[in-house]
């Protein structure tokens, strides 16, 4: 769904900064496109990649551990602001 959505949002995006001669019409502001309002756009939340991926890395972890016989602590997630 997200990649179908990407072509169309990017060519909204480009083309709302343009006149109708096709050079930037700088009187104009960009339409304004938020986490929110792809939320409501893709009709579903949108996660933190960063969460996500510490997710799968302390699931990993874990797994890894249980296979090996030992117990491994999955560090707290820090997410990058």
């Amino acid at each position: 769904m997200y990649e179908d959505f990407l072509p169309r949002s990017a060519a909204g995006i480009f083309a709302s900064n343009l006149d109708s001669a096709g050079s930037r019409d700088a009187t104009r502001e960009g339409a304004h496109r938020d986490e929110d309002w792809l939320a409501g756009a893709m009709n579903r939340p949108v996660h933190d990649p960063h969460l996500l991926y510490a997710a799968e890395e302390a699931t990993s972890l874990v797994d890894a551990g249980a296979a090996l016989g030992v117990r491994i602590e999955p560090r707290a997630p820090t997410v990058p602001r």
